[in-house]
């Protein structure tokens, strides 16, 4: 349909719907106080077809069904929602009519027959509206074969139609959560925000530096704002959202661990690659890299060489991260002209173990996390791992090592005489990684920590 205002599209389409065979392009339908545009609407006598059309490929009807949920899987269920709201308002309006609803999407099985069809369509900007002009010879046979499918839904729809639904803790069937929402818009009235990280990752609503600069408001900003308490600053702090590919954003979240700077390694397993990078993504923003232009990792290696091989201590580490990073230094130097690759890959080797391959090294380092996880428990920990957590559990547990480390006697290369137990005015060992000296002088260590 040509016209866009509201009243003139509704009097379009009921003159064309008035015709038992026809089809409506952006048919729009109202039913009390809900207004729909149907991007096709087929009619023919009693039976209205209703298609929405997605700009998302499709293979196989099983990516509509989570495999374990047995429901509407996540990917689909924006698309496939908002044809079942479209279908409820189709139905209320023509009671008596049969309605078959449909998604129209980019068929993965189809081959393009003709070259240049994307050059065909022009996506041009109109009124506020995104629309798509043709561009020269559109006829069926300048297309070649259909690379669109026509995929019936009813079975999906009806699944959603039938699903219980929340605003904030109250439930809703289908049709009450429709109304409730509607009744929220007609007067006005805000609806609390629920966090969601898979929405909030894709929110329409988030603003760029330079809108920010115009005054434009975001919503996105409000609802983090209004539900968690953030503050301008907060959305300039690398968070959980930011991890690539990561499915326990909403777990942290509702951990109240919004932060990169909240994630630890052992909540990534060293097994997994995906979860490897993930944890190097995290560990490299937080820290901010290394200086750039210089590559340290085996320069590292040679130095934690000449540290380890003046004796045949066992050498202790907390979680997997140095056995994993060893490993990914050692495979960096098999593929390096350094003259003492081979000497510096089999020391590595004698300090660590490799799930893939089973090797395990002579002096491979005992983890001390695992040990923690198997057979140690404060509650001071509350319930954490985190070498943060554990160490000052353990000092405030232990008269041994209070009595031990209360004198000076712990010196290295960093320390000379270092009194480690010190106690606050409650009479509680003070946590030990609040005595390292600060990084920057002019930045409280406590401060550097929120950023």
């Amino acid at each position: 349909m040509k016209s866009l205002g509201y009243e003139e599209s509704l009097e379009e389409t009921n003159r064309l719907r008035e015709q038992d065979n026809v089809t409506i392009f952006e048919a729009t339908v109202h039913y009390e106080n809900l207004f729909i545009r149907i991007d096709v609407l087929r009619r023919q006598g009693n039976v209205f077809d209703l298609v929405e059309v997605k700009a998302k490929s499709f293979d196989d009807e099983e990516e509509f069904v989570g495999k374990r949920s047995g429901k509407v899987s996540k990917p689909w269920k924006p698309y496939l929602i908002d044809v079942a709201f479209q279908e409820y308002v189709l139905r209320k309006a023509f009671p008596k009519a049969i309605i078959r609803p449909h998604l129209m999407l980019a068929d993965k099985n189809a081959h393009i027959s003709v070259d240049g069809l994307n050059q065909k369509f022009k996506i041009e900007k109109n009124k506020g509206r995104t629309e798509a002009r043709m561009v020269g010879d559109v006829s069926p046979a300048a297309l070649g074969d259909p690379i669109l499918i026509e995929v019936d839904v009813r079975e999906y729809v009806k699944m959603l139609q039938t699903e219980p639904y929340e605003i904030g803790k109250k439930a809703y069937d289908f049709e009450g959560y429709i109304q409730a929402l509607s009744s929220a818009y007609d007067a006005d009235q805000k609806i609390p925000p629920a966090i969601d990280c898979g929405k909030c990752s894709a929110c329409n609503f988030k603003t760029t530096p330079n809108d920010d600069a115009a005054g434009l408001k975001s919503g996105y900003k409000e609802c983090w704002k209004e539900a968690l308490n953030f503050i301008d600053d907060d959305f300039e702090t690398p968070s959980v959202l930011d991890i690539w590919n990561f499915r326990k954003k909403q777990e942290f979240l509702q951990a109240n661990r919004f932060f990169l700077r909240d994630v630890e390694e052992m909540d990534f397993d060293p097994t997994k690659p995906t979860q490897i990078r993930q944890w190097l993504q995290v560990e490299k923003t937080v820290a901010g890299d290394a200086e750039p232009g210089v590559f340290p990792n085996f320069d590292f290696v040679r130095a934690l060489k000449a540290a380890l091989e003046k004796d045949n201590g066992t050498i202790f580490r907390y979680a997997p991260h140095e056995n994993t990073v060893l490993n990914h230094i050692a495979r960096q130097l098999a593929d390096s002209d350094e003259p003492d690759r081979d000497e510096l890959i089999d020391w590595i080797k004698t300090i660590t173990h490799n799930t893939a391959t089973g090797h395990i090294g002579e002096r491979d380092m005992i983890d001390l996390w695992d040990l923690v996880k198997k057979h140690y428990y404060q509650l001071d920990m509350e319930g954490s791992n985190s070498i943060k957590q554990v160490l000052p559990a353990m000092l405030n547990s232990s008269k041994y090592l209070q009595d031990k480390y209360s004198k000076p006697i712990y010196t290295s290369r960093n320390y000379t005489d270092q009194v480690w137990i010190q106690r606050d005015a409650a009479g509680r060992v003070k946590d030990p990684y609040k005595l390292l000296p600060a990084v920057f002088d002019d930045i409280p260590q406590d401060e550097l920590e929120k950023n």
